[in-house]
């Protein structure tokens, strides 16, 4: 009689059993109790992790906005020169001595790697080639790995996307910061400014790249106050920070005693062209020395006007009476104006500003 009533339990859970089953097979959208739920955690997987944060999470965490790192590290887009470790975890691996990574797209976007380096290990580091152009991302611009074991199962990465920069924005340092080295000086009309300049998008890190700027030469040329933009900031290797950022100042001057003596005549306004370009090889200590222009790989978007305007300031009651000189420069969207009479020296700054994000 016991072992009756044993197997009538018995076949009852059962029953009971395939028909919770044949419900959630019915019904998907329905699930069990949390402690009776399948537990997924051990599939075979792929992780990944980028060694930097985007900068876009860095410049919230310099608002002092909070936010997750390693979701953050976790992200499929990539700048020209990331670095991105993809883990193995999860079961069945097999033998691990027999674990090969291949690629499916992509692979001559990353430095190369050897067949030693790609097998039996459930670790890999892969960096994407930092002197990748524009044109090669059109017709390519996923990664995507997978691992076989050694018993034939595959599993895959996922797809990376690469971005080239895709343009600059520039804001005013702080609330407006004048440019080093250019201080009130009472004897000429001097519009600068320290801009900060983001490269896009801010979704990836283009930390591991420095980029230049060369000189396409003024439009118009011929203007006397027009000093050249050689020596002023070309050719000078530029880092970029782990907000995709980085300082330009931006200065125009016009000594008032050569107003005064006419070795100038106003109004002139002029522009030089300026093309930002990324440099082949990625990141170097080198102190920003002059490079040659076959190290550059091609330009960032469109290139840069930075544009100079300086006029007399007149007498509103008397047109024909010079009071002073006002200047004013620009570049990236943003504007430093000066005006300089006898009785006031005032600089006004235009434009989108750090203080303003």
């Amino acid at each position: 009689m016991k072992s009756a009533r044993i197997l009538k339990k018995y076949i009852s859970f059962s029953v009971l059993n395939k028909a919770i089953c044949l419900v959630l097979f019915l019904y998907p959208g329905l699930s069990l109790a949390d402690n009776q739920e399948e537990d997924n955690s051990g599939a075979l997987r792929i992780e990944s992790k980028t060694t930097l944060c985007s900068a876009g999470f860095n410049i919230k965490k310099a608002r002092g906005e909070n936010g997750d790192e390693e979701k953050d590290k976790e992200r499929k887009l990539l700048g020209i020169g990331e670095i991105v470790t993809l883990t193995l975890t999860g079961k069945p691996q097999g033998k691990i001595k027999e674990l090969t990574w291949s690629f499916e797209s992509g692979g001559d976007l990353v430095n190369e790697l050897t067949s030693e380096e790609l097998k039996g290990k459930t670790k890999l580091t892969i960096a994407v080639k930092s002197d990748l152009s524009p044109d090669q991302l059109k017709q390519n611009s996923n990664i995507t790995l997978k691992v076989t074991t050694s018993e034939g199962r595959t599993v895959s990465s996922g797809a990376f996307t690469v971005f080239f920069p895709q343009g600059m924005e520039g804001m005013h340092r702080g609330s407006g910061i004048p440019a080093g080295g250019f201080g009130n000086d009472s004897s000429a009309t001097s519009p600068n400014a320290s801009l900060l300049v983001t490269l896009q998008p801010e979704s990836v890190n283009f930390q591991h790249i420095q980029i230049i700027e060369r000189d396409m030469g003024s439009q118009p040329q011929g203007m006397s106050l027009d000093q050249g933009h050689k020596g002023q900031g070309v050719d000078t290797v530029v880092s970029i920070d782990d907000c995709n950022r980085f300082t330009d100042k931006i200065a125009g001057v016009a000594k008032h005693e050569e107003i005064a003596g006419k070795k100038h005549r106003l109004p002139q306004a002029w522009s030089w062209i300026c093309s930002w370009r990324v440099l082949k090889g990625g990141r170097k200590d080198d102190g920003g020395k002059l490079t040659s222009k076959s190290d550059d790989i091609i330009q960032i978007g469109s290139s840069i006007e930075q544009s100079f305007t300086f006029d007399y300031i007149r007498n509103p009651q008397n047109p024909n009476s010079i009071i002073g000189m006002s200047g004013s420069i620009s570049k990236f969207g943003c504007s430093a104006a000066r005006a300089s009479t006898d009785a006031k020296d005032l600089q006004t700054y235009l434009g989108k500003k750090e203080s303003e994000q």
